[in-house]
């Protein structure tokens, strides 16, 4: 009788694909929070690197800690009973990679870091990262006189401690400031801080002229807010031009008035404010003569109808004559055919939308615009831009910047902008002063003239009911002739290109 060898067979069952597809999703979860603790804003990375700098500085410290010591020791034992002085410890610091200047306090640079420190009856306090620094060196920095000015709080940033990858691009950024807010307000290359902090409203100089930063989220909400400043194109206006997306912008009503009023025309002792702004939608229309449209074209002045040009303008002027004609509208400013003024006014807006997700806001003109020889200027003290069509103060304002060339790139002020600009005072300290007055003043004062006339920094706000934006809107029989937007300041913007 053969033996038979008793084998056990062992069978295994096979994962199933649900089994696989639930494994795959988290492990993806997995990698997901594995990769925000690692990389995250405040992430393990980051924390090694914020480390790693503070255990730099604590060297550092002890470094100028022993040669102030040391310098004083070898002082106190020759009978010298005078302070340590910049050239005691220059002795002291000579193979250290760092030199000292200054008096009360002496300042310690050191070389390879550029980090500085204040030396106060042997205390040591850091003092930032060295300014003044040549191009291509790291940020150029504000310069001392720029530093005096940062009021209690408000400090500049080291290029180190930037989570703004683009603010560290030395060919546009100068220096970065922050808060207790921690926002990043850039100064442009080019422009001078003058005061303020982002809450507050930072005031830069630039060509003379003063504007003011407004935050926007990289989302594109004003900061503080959950209000839109844009949103990307839609429908007939999606797209690209001039290569960037197409964004609409978002306009604001600020006032509940009856449905027989007009807000844009004028003042009204029928409007109250509104406890929020309500945005205003965008009517699409194949005319383009829909109520409220940014960016966009008119179709009843943004004409290449010659008829219809000669009306307008002996409409708004009373002077029919054709020769007239090269003062306004879009010859006056270089585009030959409302296709290509089109495509201004998107790929400006485009090109501003792109600037504003970047850097994370926009400057506004600190005052109404005003006219400095023939160039358009922001400044204290004058009389604003006046008896000028929307046309010509569009290309002043747009020929600030230099047609392009400058750092920052300007524009007439967007609704939008303007829009957002209200947004973020309502969340600042100021907002109290926000209120609505119903007397129609159409007298004219110098910029800057009121000091209870400021928001947030901005200047000459009050009363402006009937001024120019840069978006589109129904110019029919009611709305006033003389202008192509109305209901705002005559205010530059500006972006960095």
């Amino acid at each position: 009788m053969k033996n038979f060898e008793k084998k056990e067979i062992k069978t295994s069952k096979g994962i199933t694909l649900i089994a696989l597809v639930v494994t795959i999703i988290v492990l993806l979860v997995l990698a997901g929070i594995s990769i925000n603790i690692a990389m995250g804003s405040n992430g393990l990375i980051q924390r090694a690197r914020d480390s790693k700098i503070e255990n730099e500085k604590g060297r550092e410290k002890e470094i100028i800690a022993f040669a102030y010591d040391s310098a004083l020791i070898k002082k106190t034992s020759n009978g010298d009973s005078t302070a340590v002085t910049v050239e005691d410890l220059n002795i002291e610091l000579a193979n250290q990679g760092a030199t000292a200047d200054g008096s009360s306090p002496i300042k310690v640079t050191f070389t390879a870091s550029k980090r500085q420190y204040n030396i106060n009856n042997g205390i040591v306090d850091y003092a930032g990262i060295k300014t003044d620094n040549p191009a291509g060196d790291g940020l150029e920095g504000l310069s001392s006189a720029e530093v005096a000015l940062l009021p209690t709080g408000v400090t500049e940033k080291a290029i180190e401690k930037i989570s703004n990858d683009n603010l560290k691009d030395a060919t546009k950024i100068k220096a970065v400031i922050t808060d207790s807010d921690n926002g990043e307000v850039p100064i442009p290359k080019g422009a001078s801080y003058k005061e303020g902090s982002e809450s507050s409203g930072v005031v830069i100089e630039y060509k003379g002229s003063q504007f003011v930063w407004v935050p926007i989220d990289g989302n594109l909400t004003v900061k503080g807010t959950n209000k839109l400043m844009a949103k990307e194109s839609t429908g007939d206006y999606a797209g690209t031009t001039n290569g960037l997306t197409n964004y609409d912008g978002m306009l604001y009503d600020f006032v509940n008035i009856n449905s027989t009023f007009d807000p844009r025309t004028g003042p009204s002792t029928t409007i109250t404010v509104l406890d929020e702004p309500q945005p205003i939608s965008r009517t699409q229309s194949e005319n383009y003569s829909a109520w409220s449209i940014e960016p966009d074209l008119l179709e009843s002045y943004d004409t290449d109808d010659l008829d219809k040009i000669k009306t307008e303008f002996y409409y708004k002027t009373g002077d029919a004559s054709v020769e007239n004609l090269t003062q306004t509208y879009i010859e006056s400013i270089g585009y030959s055919t409302t296709t290509l003024w089109k495509n201004e006014l998107q790929g400006s807006y485009n090109a501003m939308i792109d600037s504003v997700k970047k850097y994370g806001g926009f400057y506004v003109g600190r005052y109404e615009s005003s006219i400095s020889g023939t160039t358009v200027a922001s400044i204290s003290g004058v009389t604003p831009m006046s008896n000028i069509n929307w046309y010509q103060m569009y290309k002043k304002q747009k020929d600030f910047s230099g047609n392009g060339t400058d750092t920052l790139q300007s524009n007439m002020i967007w609704g939008s902008q303007y829009d957002a600009m209200l947004n973020w005072m309502l969340t600042g300290s100021d907002a109290e002063k926000i209120n609505l007055s119903s007397n129609d003043n159409t007298s004219t004062t110098n910029t800057g003239a009121t000091e209870t006339d400021i928001l947030n920094n901005i200047y000459d706000l009050k009363g402006n009911y009937i001024e120019f934006t840069a978006e589109a809107r129904n110019s029919g029989a009611t709305a006033t002739p003389t202008m192509r937007s109305v209901r705002r300041q005559k205010l530059c913007s500006c972006w960095i290109s």
